[in-house]
């Protein structure tokens, strides 16, 4: 009897490729299956956690894979449509509106949402980003589900902060005391505050001029924290320098131009501040892996 072998790694591809079109004996593709989704939110940091609450909406676009917002690549009219977290962390359309389903075809599909929902885009499907608007601290983004097929359970979604955040550890060195630090200002020059995010490329452009943003710093000086817009190597533009001042003294660090600033990351800077100058090392948080980032210091 003639035998056909077909090679482990081939099967691997296919069961791959296919996901979960197939479940038990009947093909999933003939079923008919609603869309909904499985949340998770990247926290800025590794002992940090977040869970979307109940009632937290997001706005889902449903594209053909690999394609625009066109009118013509929008799937069953999932455009901007609202989805909200149920009881059990799910997202699903609003209570009493008509479940969306999968088409039929076992084809691929992209997913881009964001939350929390408005009901009106700016133009280009883009949204308008102030650092100094709590909404705009509290946006998450996620292209992380594409190329999914129909799928019997919840398509996993992974959201992630917007804005990027730097946190400062700060100590006292040589001529400052402890008591300088409690009238510690920290500004970051060279930076925007308002922007546009774009929701297909999922990149942020800036608008207005750069200025100071003002860090907010612990009482006892010893800790500070700055929310910031990403950047790319394409976005970055000028100097941009955090300023030190206390007890009459002025110190700034200028960053690389290198330097970006990724959306969702948090940036860990361990700063001591002296009369001869600053000392500052950037660690950077992603993935729960720490690299070490170097800057050029104006002392």
């Amino acid at each position: 009897m003639k035998r056909t072998i077909i090679p482990i790694f081939a099967l691997a591809i296919i069961a791959a490729g296919c996901e979960d079109i197939y479940e038990g004996e009947a093909p999933n593709y003939l079923q008919d299956v609603k869309v909904s989704f499985n949340p998770e939110i990247e926290p800025y940091g590794e002992s940090d956690s977040e869970d979307m609450a109940t009632g937290a909406d997001a706005g889902v676009f449903m594209i053909k894979y690999g394609t625009d917002f066109s009118a013509e690549n929008i799937i069953n009219g999932v455009s901007n449509t609202r989805f909200v977290t149920d009881a059990e962390g799910v997202l699903n359309v609003p209570q009493g509106s008509e479940a969306i389903l999968f088409p039929a075809e076992a084809n691929k599909y992209d997913f881009i949402l964001y939350s929390p929902y408005r009901e009106t885009l700016d133009a280009g499907n883009t949204i308008s980003l102030d650092l100094d608007a709590a909404d705009t601290e509290n946006l998450l983004y996620s292209d992380s589900a594409k190329g999914k097929y129909k799928s019997a359970s919840a398509v996993k979604v992974e959201f992630r902060h917007v804005p990027a955040k730097m946190s400062m550890n700060i100590t006292n060195g040589q001529g400052i005391t402890e008591d300088d630090l409690k009238s510690l200002d920290v500004t970051f020059s060279g930076m925007y505050s308002t922007g546009a995010l774009d929701l297909l490329k999922g990149s942020v452009s800036y608008t207005g001029e750069a200025g100071k943003l003002d860090a907010e710093v612990a009482t006892d000086g010893k800790s500070a924290e700055v929310l910031i817009l990403p950047t790319d190597p394409e976005t970055v533009a000028g100097a941009r320098e955090l300023i030190f001042s206390t007890g009459g003294v002025t110190h700034s660090y200028i960053f690389d131009a290198a330097q970006v600033f990724e959306m969702g990351k948090e940036y860990v800077l361990d700063v001591t501040v002296s009369v001869p100058g600053i000392s500052i090392e950037i660690s950077e948080i992603k993935d729960w892996t720490v690299e070490t980032v170097d800057g050029v210091s104006s002392l």
